[in-house]
């Protein structure tokens, strides 16, 4: 595990090497800058890092600062969900992990507007507990919903108080996008992006053990990943995937692991990046600055000594939530 633990602190140092002096993070593109400095934060923070690291603290500290000052006395971050979920999910961590007052206020908003936006009037019935891409839309899909649902558990972890029934109507909303033998973007289908997504919430809400679960996850440790071939968002893939995989525990990760630790190591950049695969479209949606792909290729590493398997937090009378820091490397020089 050394090596993968060497491979995330040299994308970590990327990361640093490439943050703005405000402390954000752009992309080029669509990817908002609160989104994506919250997404490169929770890499930061998977891997232990504070505000207090020797290389690391003052790169994490401004991230923080960042994101506190983007959340308004409303809560709302920047009117896109997505964006509203990875900050309260950056948020919920950085407080968990380091107890700050500065991060509890705007936390605590900002998962508000998480809370409140899941009561918008939606047009059909299987759209119900879920969330879309504007805090009103009378739709939603797995896609959106399932980094509401990660932000709200990290929240919980927090100390947040979530409502029971929150929790509840979002899982009523994973269900009803089960198609067997996985789960679709907005109705009942199996994609393999989806069926990860749909497997990790139903897994950190507590019903992993449903067949529903294992079924999907039987399906995607049969699927291939071919990085020269692959056109559909493949770091998006990897992170929801390893995760629900190592929640699946002997059944599901060994196999998994062997494959997917290999692509990382073998595509990331001498200089700690890792590039979109030379077929992927993600790009046109995250930008040409790899931050997004850097930032999801640790934190998919980060997933080895970031959470404990479900069944361990169960017998143990846990909740999910940070297991401790990795191992403490050598320092190197940053890059250039």
């Amino acid at each position: 595990l050394m090596q993968d633990f060497r491979q995330a602190v040299e994308s970590l140092r990327w990361l640093k090497a490439n943050q703005k002096p405000d402390g954000s993070w752009i992309s080029g593109v669509s990817a908002t800058p609160p989104a994506l400095t919250a997404l490169a934060t929770l890499a930061f923070l998977g891997h232990g890092e504070t505000v207090d690291s020797t290389e690391f603290g003052l790169t994490v500290q401004k991230a923080l600062e960042f994101l506190v000052n983007r959340v308004p006395a409303s809560g709302l971050v920047d009117g896109n969900m997505y964006s509203q979920a990875l900050v309260t999910f950056a948020l919920a961590e950085g407080y968990a992990m380091t107890g700050s007052p500065a991060l509890k206020a705007p936390l605590d908003r900002a998962a508000k507007v998480i809370v409140e936006a899941q009561n918008a009037h939606k047009q059909k019935t299987m759209y119900a507990g879920g969330w879309r891409y504007t805090p009103n839309s009378d739709t939603s899909d797995l896609s959106v919903s399932g980094w509401q649902i990660m932000a709200l558990k990290s929240a919980i972890n927090a100390g947040v108080e979530v409502p029971h029934e929150t929790i509840e109507k979002a899982l009523k909303f994973v269900w009803a996008m089960y198609g067997k033998p996985g789960f679709g973007y907005d109705a009942p289908s199996t994609t393999p992006n989806m069926t990860a997504v749909g497997c990790l919430c139903a897994q950190f809400l507590a019903h992993g053990n449903d067949e529903r679960v294992q079924t999907g996850l039987r399906w995607l440790r049969d699927q291939k990943l071919d990085w020269d071939t692959i056109t559909w968002f493949p770091y998006y893939y990897l992170y929801y995937t390893t995760q629900a995989m190592f929640q699946g525990g002997d059944n599901f990760w060994p196999k998994w692991n062997d494959e997917i630790r290999n692509i990382l190591v073998k595509n990331q950049n001498p200089d700690g990046h890792w590039p979109l695969p030379p077929k992927s479209t993600e790009a046109q949606y995250v930008g040409s600055v790899p931050v997004y792909s850097t930032a999801l290729g640790a934190l998919t590493l980060e997933t080895y000594y970031r959470f404990l398997p479900m069944y361990e937090i169960l017998k143990q009378g846990k909740q999910l939530g940070p297991v401790g820091k990795p191992p403490v490397l050598p320092p190197a020089v940053a890059p250039q």
